[in-house]
This record gives structure tokens, C-alpha cells and sequence, in this order.
């Protein structure tokens, strides 16, 4: 193993595998003439290519369309319409929430900011600044 590390280092490899890593890899090279990894146990995902038709349609007409209203036009379970946006169609679902539940302590705060950064936008020559 020491053998592999040296010669991963003289090959200037920029991260060289632990020890342990190397010796796991061989012994499951040995075992299974592969270091890809064996199939998972349990029940496997089960995704119809006309669901993903029927839930790619619904976003191509709707983008804003809900988790759940998606799920309802299409008769795919919530959980299946997830499945498919993320791993099928490689879209991002986010949970839009449009109000915020503020404290009183927060009051202060939001003045202390506000008045922090006031000067800031009033300042001509930050006028190429942008705040996120």
C-alpha cells in the first residue's frame, strides 16, 4: 500500500487516498472483480417514463405550479412528482414563503440596519455596488 502512496506522489497526484481507502478498494477488487459498488438492497424506485411525460408537460405550462397541484393534474403521488423534477428532469423545487414572522426585538434591529446602511446608498461612489 505504501508502494501505491509513493508512486501516487511521485505522479504529483494532488489528493492521495488514505492507507485504509486503498487497502478497502483491493479487498473488494479481490472479492468481486470490480471497485464499482453492488447493488442496493430494498425496494427499488419504480418511475414510469409516462409520469415524467405528464409531469414535464405540466411545468412546460405551469412553472409555479406546487408540488401538490402538479401531483393532482397528473395523479403521480407528491413524492413521486419530486422524485421526478430533481432526478429525471434536474429542476430545483423550492418553497416560495412570502411573509415573515417578525419579534418586536427585531424592530430595532431592522432601524439599526436601515440606518447603517442609508450613507451606504446614498454614497456616489459605491454606485456600481450591489447588495444580495
Amino acid at each position: 500500500m505504501t508502494l501505491i502512496r509513493r508512486t501516487l506522489k511521485q505522479e504529483k497526484w494532488e489528493i492521495i487516498p488514505e492507507r485504509k481507502t486503498i487497502t478497502k478498494l483491493y479487498a473488494k477488487f479481490c472479492s468481486t472483480g470490480s471497485v464499482e459498488d453492488l447493488d442496493r438492497s430494498g425496494r427499488p424506485k419504480i418511475i414510469d417514463q409516462n409520469q415524467i411525460i405528464q409531469v414535464e408537460i405540466v411545468l412546460r405550462e405551469n412553472q409555479h405550479s406546487s408540488l401538490t397541484e402538479v401531483a393532482s393534474v397528473t395523479n403521480v403521488s407528491r413524492s413521486t412528482v419530486g422524485c421526478v423534477i430533481h432526478s429525471e428532469l434536474h429542476y430545483k423545487s423550492y418553497k416560495f414563503q412570502i411573509h415573515q414572522k417578525l419579534l418586536e426585538e427585531d424592530f430595532y434591529r431592522r432601524v439599526q440596519t436601515a440606518e447603517q446602511l442609508l450613507p451606504l446608498l446614498l454614497d456616489t461612489n459605491l454606485e456600481n455596488m450591489i447588495f444580495i
